[in-house]
């Protein structure tokens, strides 16, 4: 007689909860002219996993160092204690969707309590916004995402049947870095600094709208370009630039900055 044998599974499970805001600033000219070095203006208020958030915006920068700079962070504004949190700020062109040059994500942050904030002094520079599809007629808007941690359990799971076919894990971003690496088929090439980039115009007019009106939109008549000259970055920018593009992974930022009241 065959023992029957009951399997119980368990999960440790790593719940999170996102959220977004989006903050518009009408008047960019004028939040320069009246908003000094150091001064900041805030968001409403906005709730993410039960806890409420607000960002502030700096437009001559946090800091001395950043007067040529605009400045953003988050702010925990609910009263509570080591909120696990990873936030992003990103800019949005004039039909909502986010600019991948000025995108920018962060690690996972501990908000001590309330009135600590995390941010960037040096988000973008202000030059760089002003030529930027993001401001039109004096606004632009950023969206900040908020993805909050909560606390790690054990859960008692089902057992599940195992699969008769294993799904390999998707590894897409891993193949195009490796084409980003050996350039097979590049058909385009970018000047920046005393470096030259090879890359695809298929895969960044697949990513971006301004390579695709570039590449293949109402000019397309004309001859296409097969090299391309880019003035006020550095190489290294547009090489971190390029690895999102292919690989939709961030390399890591120094720039993370922690604030507290």
């Amino acid at each position: 007689m065959a023992n029957d044998c009951n399997t119980i599974s368990s999960a440790i499970v790593a719940e999170a909860v996102s959220g977004s805001h989006v903050m518009k600033i009408d008047g960019y000219s004028k939040t320069k002219a009246l908003i000094k070095n150091e001064e900041c203006l805030s968001s409403t208020p906005f709730s993410v996993a039960g806890y409420t958030w607000t960002i502030r915006y700096y437009p001559n920068g946090q800091s001395t160092e950043c007067r040529e700079y605009l400045s953003l962070y988050l702010f925990l504004d609910s009263f509570a204690r080591d909120v696990k949190a990873i936030y992003s700020f990103k800019l949005l062109d004039k039909n909502g969707r986010p600019l991948l040059l000025n995108s920018i994500a962060s690690p996972v942050k501990t908000f001590k309590l309330r009135g600590t904030g995390w941010g960037y002094p040096m988000f973008i520079k202000s030059k760089d916004l002003k030529a930027s599809e993001s401001l039109r007629d004096d606004s632009f808007s950023i969206r900040c995402d908020v993805t909050v941690m909560k606390p790690i359990c054990s859960k008692e799971t089902p057992a599940m049947p195992k699969p008769s076919v294993e799904v390999p894990p998707g590894d897409l971003h891993q193949h195009l870095g490796d084409l980003l690496k050996n350039m097979d088929g590049a058909d385009v090439t970018f000047d920046v600094g005393q470096e030259r980039f090879s890359a695809h115009k298929c895969v960044l007019a697949a990513r971006s709208s301004v390579f695709e009106a570039m590449f293949f939109g109402a000019t397309r008549a004309k001859p296409r370009r097969s090299n391309i000259k880019i003035e006020d970055m550095e190489a290294g920018v547009f090489r971190s630039f390029l690895h999102f593009v292919y690989t939709d992974l961030l390399p890591d930022t120094s720039q993370d900055v922690v604030m507290a009241q």
